[in-house]
């Protein structure tokens, strides 16, 4: 029996899928190099596991655009994303803020591809979408949660380390 050949995608929505599947495999490729500098740290922070299952997670989820792409006998061209130079991603305070820029990117052509989907009528994917994009809110938020406890852990160095120098001071018995 013959399978059933399904109509391509829409050309607009066609780009918008290549467009995210490729920055999945960008922000994925990001948080792999990410994981992998702070392994060695001593005290490994808590946001190192988030990064390496997301690594993953990004991914599988490209995979998945594709697989769909190629389903639906659509043509894959993926678009090239410039791979960042960083080797060295600082603080964590620095990689952190990172991740948020580009989740939030990815967030913003998420949005995009659910417009063009919504335009096209493409309903098979529209709900993908809609559960992705809810998705990706949560990731935002965990990112920006453990921003705000960086800057806690910060603050909580920066008394303890204001402390020390008074008591130093104190114990040598000079005036602070």
């Amino acid at each position: 029996m013959e399978r059933m050949r399904l109509a391509p995608v829409p050309e607009e929505c066609r780009y918008q899928i290549n467009h995210v599947a490729s920055y999945l495999m960008h922000i994925s490729d990001i948080y792999l190099s990410m994981a992998c500098y702070y392994v060695d740290q001593k005290g490994m922070p808590p946001f190192v596991m988030f990064f390496e299952e997301e690594a993953e997670l990004k991914r599988q989820q490209a995979k998945h655009f594709l697989r769909f792409l190629r389903k639906r006998n659509s043509t894959i061209c993926l678009p090239v994303i410039e791979r960042s130079d960083i080797d060295n991603w600082g603080s964590a305070m620095q990689a952190l803020t990172s991740a948020v820029q580009k989740e939030k990117m990815l967030q913003e052509i998420l949005e995009d591809l659910k417009k063009v989907v919504t335009q096209t009528r493409e309903t098979e994917l529209r709900p993908f979408i809609i559960e992705f994009l809810e998705k990706q809110k949560r990731n935002v938020e965990y990112l920006e949660s453990q921003i705000s406890y960086q800057k806690l852990l910060e603050e909580k160095k920066k008394i303890e380390s204001d402390f020390e120098v008074s008591a130093e001071t104190s114990a040598s018995g000079r005036k602070t």
